[in-house]
């Protein structure tokens, strides 16, 4: 992936609030929250900080109806923030969908995103598990805390506390710090038996390869 990226939280939530409200860290499982899940949005960070020229705008658009995953991944982050045209999520969507089906993982987990919040376009969480898995899958480290996440809380997938540990567990592997904290709580709440069963899924755990986009 040629696309610079950078990370920005879309809840004020501390990762121990987080465990707290799910009940984890009072060593029981609670219900999911009424406040979104802590996720985050993967978005092209120091392209957009001089501004988008029409020139660019146009030579990203022709690219991304010629169906190149990056230029609609683009598309799809300039209409979720109104870069150089006004704010559409349903536009967003759109594009990061034409781009997720291509195997986009970046587009793939921000449409996982859209899909759980629910804000602009109908929230679909079961949708959202599957593109947080299709990330997740290839190695994208924010989608696989962000599935282990879903899998904690039964949200568009049934609780699962060893997947969602195994998940996690990835994710920390891959360089997510917080998912290191939610480890140590899991483990809390898990029998000895299931984390064996979950480090196990760990150990066994291969990227899946994308050949082209």
């Amino acid at each position: 992936m040629s696309v610079a990226f950078g990370r920005r939280w879309l809840a004020g939530w501390s990762v121990v609030g987080w465990l707290m409200a799910l009940g984890v860290a009072h060593g029981s499982v609670g219900a999911v929250p009424a406040q979104r899940l802590p996720f985050t949005l993967i978005l092209p960070d120091e392209r957009w900080e001089s501004g988008l020229s029409g020139h660019l705008i146009g030579t990203l658009r022709r690219a991304a109806e010629q169906g190149d995953p990056e230029a609609q991944y683009d598309l799809g982050v300039m209409h979720e923030r109104g870069e150089g045209m006004p704010v559409s999520l349903v536009e967003a969507e759109r594009w990061y969908r034409l781009a997720a089906e291509q195997g986009l993982a970046m587009a793939q987990y921000n449409l996982g995103v859209l899909c759980i919040e629910g804000e602009g376009v109908r929230r679909r969480d079961g949708e959202g598990v599957k593109w947080f898995r299709l990330a997740a899958e290839q190695g994208m480290a924010e989608a696989q805390f962000n599935l282990g996440v879903m899998y904690q809380a039964g949200r568009g997938v049934s609780r699962d506390v060893v997947r969602a540990y195994a998940w996690i567990a990835l994710a920390a592997t891959g360089g997510i710090e917080r998912a290191r904290v939610w480890l140590v709580f899991l483990e809390r709440v898990m029998s000895a038996e299931q984390r064996v069963r979950a480090r196990r899924m760990v150990e066994g755990w291969q990227p899946v390869q994308v050949v082209d986009h």
